[in-house]
């Protein structure tokens, strides 16, 4: 899911601990940044928006921050939030995803990066075993072969970062121009087989990576902070000769960056491999350092919590400028992309997860007029007939609550918030092609996306046949597990994913089992599942945790009811009912200013009970958790479905069919980089810390730790 565990040293608590710090420490840098005047607010469309702000920003046409994102950030004025404390976890505590998260919904920022990476993962599998099929389609053969590498040029300095990572994207988009031309025409950039000859590249996938020097950080050094860096994963048709390749590469690359020095101990070109050979998802393996964060989340814990905006000291204002700089370089820079046959995989994944906007039919009377309906879920819950590498997600099965020191207090959930853990999963999982489409003739794309539909195998409505998906998934962890037993050499490493098979295998069959019992209830052609919405019970839980980090104190009245309460700071209060505000305007309807007795009630229920008993006892009531039913059928039938071809493809186009592609990299124009001329040249090319992972591109990372952050 969202937050990986692959390695046995490590634990989902630690890594969950840096996510929320990092997440705190970028809202209040971001905060910081515009009252400071370093990023600017866009302009709201209409005057009805407008609000009256405690720190006045500067306001463009197209600023760094959306309107509203600012005003809440100002209104909140860096109240401890997220506070998140909640975690959902499969049983082996190797994977989870945030429970609730309260969230500026800002692009790049920790949590919603982790929040919302599980399907991005499991998206970039689908999209390799398409691009699978499309070969085997067009060449008779899904084989092809995949390499790494990651190429580098001098770190530059500040103030240099968004002209520089311009001029990257282009030079970057000339190099596999020309690697695809160098097949096709016989000229240009061409990597060879063993025996010398040139071999046909397929597809890439591109990813721009900035990280920032944390020894220069450190002594607000501005000479060589930043290291942009660009990770290529490549497909080939046939297996290539690495040293030739390598050299033929780092030549091409170095005579497109000749004004400048580049350093071979910074280069890298390999095949792409899974340290863990038992992978059960080894086409994430392939593409893993391509879809990493533009900037790892953990940088900004060396960044400083700004407290006093209006009074930086010169080491946060070099810092700040700094964080600033990378935020405006990444913001709406297009930092992934991908070609060939990976673009086209893209464009069919794109074409499902698209799918057609419809009059909306349903209850909720806050809901649009409109809404957008698709069989991305149920193409990601079923797979293709002759794939022989099966996903099978992480099931959530627990709820983790951190306590003080970092580590968690691991709780099973009950069968009824497993299915709202899960709602995810198995919200429109199963779906039929209806019959008789008709699809534009002439069309080799229509053909091919038809072909594509043809060879997947989408579960069936109903209960019964979820279940025997998932049943299909047990069977695949029990094979994985035989095949560590008996090729996993390292004991340590034998058991570490012994044991984690053994967990997921646990937590499939947990979900069988509560869906077995409503089958038995309610026959096995059911297609919709109750449970109830527990969003409302982890705001209360949420604003409870921040309620204590703020040191409240409860103030009673002569029947001893709570009627008041204080905290650490005069202004909490009303920062509080601004934030929670946003999310319940029922509750906080009369509160401009101090929080409800509903609320301080609660509160003193919280300081009597455990977390997981403050939730069972606000579960109990349907004001808190309202029913909430689990359609696990798309709703895209005949009707829609033709509707949804129709819309995709213009057949009286001259050009073929219209499908929205994401766009080349945005480029800067091409500009001269002034050479570094630094002597100490092995310095020139990395974060400033001798650690195992790519920073320095001395090594490159296990393909196996995923960093899920393509933007398809």
């Amino acid at each position: 899911m969202a937050i990986k565990i692959k390695d046995s040293s490590k634990t989902l608590s630690g890594k969950f601990d840096t996510y929320i710090k990092s997440q705190y420490k970028f809202l209040s840098l971001v905060h910081a940044g515009a009252i400071n005047g370093l990023l600017t607010v866009t302009k709201p469309k209409d005057n009805k928006h407008k609000h009256n702000f405690k720190h006045q920003p500067i306001l463009s046409d197209n600023g760094d921050l959306g309107y509203e994102q600012y005003y809440h950030l100002d209104m909140t004025d860096n109240v401890v939030i997220p506070h998140v404390t909640m975690v959902y976890s499969n049983g082996a505590n190797t994977a989870g995803r945030v429970v609730y998260i309260d969230n500026t919904r800002i692009a790049h920022s920790p949590l919603r990066e982790l929040n919302e990476a599980s399907k991005r993962t499991q998206t970039m599998v689908k999209v390799l075993d398409t691009a699978k099929q499309l070969q085997q389609i067009r060449s008779g053969s899904s084989e092809f072969c995949s390499y790494m590498t990651t190429l580098t040029i001098p770190n530059c300095n500040k103030d240099e970062l968004d002209q520089v990572v311009g001029s990257m994207s282009t030079r970057i988009t000339a190099v596999i121009k020309a690697l695809q031309d160098g097949y096709r025409n016989g000229n240009g950039l061409r990597l060879v087989d063993h025996n010398g000859r040139p071999v046909q590249i397929l597809g890439a996938i591109v990813k721009i990576e900035i990280t920032i020097n944390q020894v220069k950080l450190k002594t607000c050094d501005s000479q060589g902070i930043f290291h942009p860096h660009i990770h290529i994963v490549l497909i080939t048709a046939n297996e290539l000769a690495l040293g030739p390749s390598r050299r033929i590469l780092f030549h091409y690359w170095s005579n497109k960056n000749s004004d400048m020095i580049l350093s071979r101990k910074a280069f890298n070109f390999k095949k792409a491999y899974s340290k863990n050979q038992m992978d059960s998802d080894d086409s994430t393996s392939i593409v893993a350092e391509a879809t990493k964060y533009a900037t790892k989340p953990t940088m900004y814990k060396l960044l400083p919590t700004i407290k006093d905006s209006n009074n930086l000291t010169s080491d946060d204002q070099f810092k700040l400028e700094i964080f600033c700089e990378v935020f405006k370089t990444i913001k709406g820079r297009q930092l992934s992309r991908s070609y060939g046959l990976i673009r086209d995989a893209t464009g069919f994944v794109n074409f499902l997860k698209n799918g057609i906007m419809v009059k909306y039919r349903g209850n909720n009377p806050m809901h649009g007029k409109h809404e957008r309906i698709s069989i991305f879920d149920a193409f990601m819950f079923g797979n293709y007939n002759d794939n022989k590498q099966i996903h099978v997600p992480d099931i959530m099965t627990t709820r983790n609550e951190l306590i003080p020191g970092g580590n968690f207090n691991q709780v099973d959930l009950s069968d009824d918030e497993l299915l709202y853990a899960n709602k995810g999963l198995l919200s429109g999982a199963t779906w039929e092609l209806p019959d008789n489409i008709k699809w534009p003739s002439n069309n080799q794309k229509a053909d091919e996306y038809k072909e594509l539909l043809t060879r997947f195998g989408f579960v069936q409505p109903g209960l019964g046949n979820i279940i025997d998906q998932l049943q299909s998934w047990i069977q695949t962890i029990d094979q994985r597990k035989d095949k560590v037993l008996h090729t996993v050499l390292d004991a340590s490493e034998r058991s570490f994913q012994y044991n984690d098979l053994l967990h997921k295998g646990e937590d499939v069959r947990r979900l069988v089992r509560i869906l077995e019992d409503v089958c038995d209830q309610y026959g096995d052609d059911t297609t919709t599942l109750t449970t109830h919405d527990y969003s409302q019970i982890y705001r209360d839980v949420d604003l409870m945790q921040v309620m204590d980090a703020h040191h409240a104190t409860l103030h009673y009245d002569s029947y001893g009811k709570p009627d008041d309460v204080t905290f650490d700071e005069p202004d909490v209060e009303r920062r509080l009912v601004a934030s929670y505000k946003k999310h319940d305007d029922v509750r906080f309807m009369s509160a401009t200013a101090f929080l409800p007795r509903e609320i301080l009630i609660e509160y003193g229920v919280w300081l009597k009970h455990t977390p997981s008993e403050f939730i069972d006892n606000l579960a109990s009531y349907t004001s808190h958790a309202p029913e909430l039913e689990i359609d696990t059928v798309s709703k895209m039938d005949a009707k829609t479905t033709q509707k949804w071809i129709n819309k995709a493809f213009n057949v009286s186009s001259s050009n073929g069919p219209q499908i929205d592609f994401h766009t080349m990299f945005t480029s800067a124009k091409m500009s001269q980089v002034q050479a570094d001329n630094n002597d100490d040249l092995d310095h020139l090319f990395d974060d400033g810390v001798g650690d195992d992972d790519d920073d320095d591109n001395t090594e490159i990372n296990s393909l196996s730790d995923v960093f899920p952050d393509l933007k398809w």
